[in-house]
């Protein structure tokens, strides 16, 4: 519906620039006079308007070549075709690169049980739950670590009562509680059992981090094997942008180099960030690189999976430039519309060079100083071919260009 609103759109306006643009007729009149409220009214003298009985304006004061085309003020502007003085202006050559948001692996965590057991709470099971320090993520029932309590409970309450000297029963107390933590319990967690003084038939396990849960290994009811993967967690504060480049594309790139971030969903959001690794070897089955930036990411409105691009600028320099719009990019060549004194357009052939997203270089065809239509090229160029029944580059010399 917008796609076909917008054509309808453009449409009407190319037909009210038709029934209101005049070409300058075969009888090589010095002047033409137009009604500004009727600019369909074309008279060879001056007067007043058949229509509306205002003063006619003049239009045009010499001879024109047959192949221009011209506009009242009111028509430029319902057109909003826009004329520049070409000049010389810093045109950034730059390089852009598909790219696509993955994790950042080093923010990383797996969940793995330490123990042998059985999980019979789990209490996050789906990918993609935010997960916050100190929550519960699972509850084990194993029978190892029953034991072990049990031996803390015990040393623990010699250590207090007995007074023997010959054992050391603090030792013993501290390298039991030692253990339990390397199991993965906290200070808090054993002291509460202490205090209770009672093994608890379930143990909970708590979150270390803030993060994403990116994966679930095991479910609910089954049982582990010590070192077996429960969850994988990732903090998505910095993600990666991942890009492949040819051989020939890594020649110029290098580590700590500049470059901007656009996601494909929001062209304008951009990021500033910098080249942080340049794979130094090239991926199996394939010719190319892996180069990767790094995006902080506060607000975690950056997702994995998301396409991007990334602009890399390689230099910076001083020449005739139009923006890309101006010109007319066709097979046979490329052209541009340009203002005469009198008013007139006329389209021009010209040799480009180099561009990035939104200017192209002009390397020869005009010169600098000349009245160029920077916006409204391509309505000029469709009322030409309404009106002329030609392609505007007929008749134009191709050599060089």
């Amino acid at each position: 519906m917008i796609q076909s609103a917008f054509y309808s759109s453009v449409l009407s306006i190319l037909l009210l620039i038709g029934c209101t643009t005049n070409i300058i007729n075969e009888k090589n009149n010095d002047v033409l006079y137009t009604c500004s409220m009727d600019p369909q009214i074309i008279e060879h003298h001056p007067g007043k308007c058949p229509i509306c009985k205002m003063e006619l304006t003049r239009i045009e004061s010499k001879n024109q070549n047959q192949n221009s085309l011209t506009f009242s003020n009111q028509q430029l502007k319902l057109g909003n075709i826009k004329v520049d003085i070409l000049k010389k202006q810093l045109l950034s050559e730059e390089v852009n690169i598909s790219a696509k948001v993955v994790l950042d692996e080093t923010k990383s965590t797996i969940i793995s049980s330490r123990i042998m057991g059985r999980i019979e709470v789990l209490n996050f099971k789906s990918i993609g739950e935010k997960v916050k320090k100190g929550d519960l993520l699972y509850q084990i029932y194993s029978e190892d670590l029953a034991s072990v309590l049990k031996d803390l409970f015990i040393a623990r309450e010699r250590m207090l009562k007995l007074k023997d000297k010959s054992i050391d029963y603090k030792q013993i107390y501290l390298s039991t509680k030692n253990k339990l933590i390397l199991w993965g319990l906290n200070e808090n967690q054993i002291h509460k059992m202490e205090k209770k003084g009672e093994v608890p038939y379930l143990v909970p396990f708590y979150s270390p981090i803030d993060a994403f849960i990116t994966e679930v290994s095991i479910q609910e009811g089954e049982s582990v094997m010590q070192g077996q993967v429960i969850y994988k967690l990732n903090d998505l504060s910095t993600v990666w942008v991942e890009a492949q480049t040819f051989l020939s594309e890594t020649t110029y790139l290098k580590e700590g180099q500049k470059v901007k971030v656009s996601l494909e969903d929001d062209p304008s959001r951009s990021y500033s960030a910098e080249i942080k690794f340049i794979s130094p070897e090239m991926s199996k089955g394939s010719q190319v690189n892996i180069i990767r930036v790094e995006l902080k990411n506060t607000k975690n409105d950056i997702h994995p999976g998301m396409l991007a691009t990334l602009s890399i600028l390689l230099s910076n320099s001083k020449t005739l430039v139009l923006p890309l719009d101006a010109v007319l990019q066709e097979t046979q060549g490329n052209t541009i519309w340009i203002q005469n004194d009198n008013g007139s357009f006329e389209n021009r052939m010209v040799k480009t060079g180099r561009q990035n997203s939104r200017q192209i270089e002009i390397l020869s065809g005009i010169k600098e100083g000349q009245k160029v239509v920077f916006s409204g090229a391509y309505l000029i160029n469709s009322e030409y071919r309404l009106k002329k029944g030609a392609n505007p580059m007929e008749g134009h010399d191709m050599k060089g260009m």
